[in-house]
């Protein structure tokens, strides 16, 4: 009885060998009109280039580290292979603005399946960033447009200020030149604290209290992700069946918060009680002739809260970063920032607009950091690229991250230059389609604009008071996680300006 069992077991293993082998031929065969870097043997055939982009993990780089590499070498349009998926990536201009805008091609449910739904557990569910759907995607983005309108960006400036003004309160008491400080944790708080108030009326406190409930439970959701980014196949590790408990329990928490902030703001409108003109307001009322479905509201809430923290503070972080290493900047910032507001605390809408060196910084920032570094999307119909044809239903990654480091685009690229942003500036206007750090065409991030007024708010008023000095023996390098981060998250002294 056993041997037939073993026989059994065989015979699964040689045909499911078999399968793959016949499908990664395929494959190879259908996409080997596309330049790309060679695998290497037997093994290569199965992985692809999958130890290639191992080895750029363990040297503490980034995947699209690797694809940037990869385009100086193969050029605009390139295949790699990992496992038995074949990817085209592309940084072609003309191929950006096809995928992103003009067809507008679907994203890969394969991959944004694990965002709605980590280990099987609804987490972001069907919100704006995981769902896959077209149409309902488009139902959901209308319903959302509302919230989002200037009038609101607007009315939200006096909230951006106070958050702002929290954090610095909290920085000047550790501005002794002597404490250490690791920016991207206080200005996690802070972008909490700002989503929380501005979207959904809620009063966080995280600057003040790390550890409450909210951040605590958004910061561990965000590592069981990640991990299971990695470790596809933790789900059948019985060592790890404790961890994938107590993460379904986080999520279940997290999810149990969103939905009583929810029924109570809707309690509160039937009840004809005041209630805050925020971004959950305006949702709900646009819900009168569309089925309302608290488990999708609950998505965007914790998309709202995931995605915009997590880009915003990591994007300050990575400024920051960049103001240590180049003390010019932050003396051309100064004089902007100061001729601007003088000694005003307070930041209208409109000295922002003012702001256009600060602007820039910010922007040049994003060119090397992008919170997100690719974006893919699958093909649904044949296109072509650089001459070369693209097959239907093919994975295409695109790239703001080496767009944005590729000299054909951007004149020395390793080199922070916000200048480069003016308007103004001989040889520097930015070619179309080369810049996208909140993505392109319909589905762009609706909440860029809040994003970047709250992130030009704190870059001025951060250096309106203080001196900063980087502590040089952290790592300054990047790592990938959900989104980009500097590895030590921008450790630094601070101390009051002096001049």
């Amino acid at each position: 009885m056993l041997e037939n069992y073993i026989g059994i077991v065989i015979l699964i293993l040689l045909f499911f060998i078999v399968y793959k082998t016949y499908k990664i031929y395929v494959i190879r065969k259908k996409y080997g009109h596309i330049p790309g870097p060679k695998t290497n043997g037997l093994l290569g055939f199965y992985l692809g280039n999958l130890d290639e982009a191992l080895k750029y993990l363990k040297g503490g780089k980034i995947l699209a580290d690797m694809m940037l590499d990869l385009s100086k070498k193969h050029g605009s349009v390139f295949k790699f292979q990992i496992l038995d998926k074949i990817v085209v990536f592309t940084i072609n201009q003309n191929a950006v603005k096809e995928v992103l805008i003009t067809e507008n091609f679907p994203k890969i449910p394969e991959i944004y399946n694990q965002v709605g739904f980590p280990y099987n557990e609804r987490y972001l569910g069907n919100g704006l960033l995981s769902n896959t759907d077209s149409e309902s995607w488009k139902k959901r983005r209308n319903l959302f447009n509302n919230g989002f309108h200037r009038n609101i960006l607007m009315n939200s400036i006096e909230e951006f200020n106070t958050k702002v003004d929290s954090l610095l309160v909290r920085l000047r008491l550790l501005s002794d030149g002597c404490t250490k400080i690791t920016l991207f944790k206080e200005i996690n708080h802070m972008a909490l604290d700002v989503i929380a108030s501005i979207a959904f009326g809620m009063n966080t406190n995280s600057i003040n209290d790390p550890k409450n409930e909210l951040n605590h439970y958004v910061y561990e959701s965000l590592k069981g992700f990640y991990r299971q980014t990695f470790e596809p196949f933790i789900i059948y590790n019985p060592l790890e069946w404790k961890f994938l408990y107590n993460y379904k329990q986080i999520i279940r928490k997290l999810r149990d918060l969103g939905r009583k902030q929810i029924l109570k703001r809707i309690l509160n409108l039937q009840n004809g009680n005041y209630v805050a003109d925020d971004i959950l307001t305006n949702l709900l009322k646009n819900h009168v002739d569309e089925k309302f479905n608290v488990d999708n509201m609950v998505d965007d809430f914790l998309t709202f809260f995931v995605a915009g923290q997590e880009t915003t503070a990591n994007t300050l972080a990575f400024c920051m970063l960049e103001l240590g290493r180049n003390p010019h900047v932050v003396k051309k910032l100064r004089e902007e920032v100061d001729s601007v507001l003088g000694s005003k605390s307070y930041i209208s809408y409109e000295d922002v607009a003012k702001l256009t060196y600060t602007n820039c910084v910010y922007k040049e920032t994003l060119r090397m950091w992008p919170p997100i570094p690719e974006i893919a999307r699958i093909s649904d119909k044949e296109i072509e690229i650089n001459g070369l044809k693209i097959p239907p239903k093919t994975w295409i990654q695109v790239s703001t991250y080496v767009s944005g480091r590729y000299e054909e685009y951007f004149e020395e690229p390793e080199k922070f230059l916000p200048e480069r942003f003016l308007f103004n500036a001989e040889n520097t206007r930015i070619k179309n389609y080369t810049y996208f750090p909140f993505s392109l065409g319909a589905r762009n991030c609706i909440g860029q604009n809040f994003a970047q007024l709250v992130g030009k708010i704190f870059i001025a008023k951060f250096v309106q008071n203080f001196d900063m000095t980087l502590d040089w023996s952290q790592n300054l390098g990047v790592i990938q996680e959900a989104t980009l981060r500097p590895a030590d998250g921008t450790q630094c002294y601070l101390l009051p300006r002096k001049n």
